[in-house]
């Protein structure tokens, strides 16, 4: 089980944030259903953070759905534990 670390007060997260890249399918097919088992497989794991990026189709969503089977599931509380970390992409025009 992994220990979660406190990032600033009030915002906890396991220290081993999981990757999404592999999901976006630019690697092969991706099975949806098993992706989003294996995420909360990776939750029971004590792994809380998961990682996106712009350039991840389909991850955000893919997570998403994630977090509401979690919730429905589990709770709002289990649900609530999960944090998604993403690039924020900022354009200067």
């Amino acid at each position: 089980m992994v220990r979660p670390v406190s990032l600033r007060p009030g915002y906890e997260f396991a220290p081993v944030i999981k990757g999404g890249w592999q999901l976006a399918g630019d690697h092969g097919p991706v099975d949806r259903a098993r992706a989003v088992a294996d995420m909360e497989r990776f939750l029971d794991a004590g792994i809380t953070a998961f990682d996106c990026a712009d350039i991840y189709t389909g991850v955000e969503e893919m997570i998403g759905e994630f977090i509401g089977r979690v919730r429905r599931n589990r709770g709002g509380k289990a649900a609530d534990a999960i944090k998604v970390h993403t690039m924020l992409t900022h354009l200067r025009c």
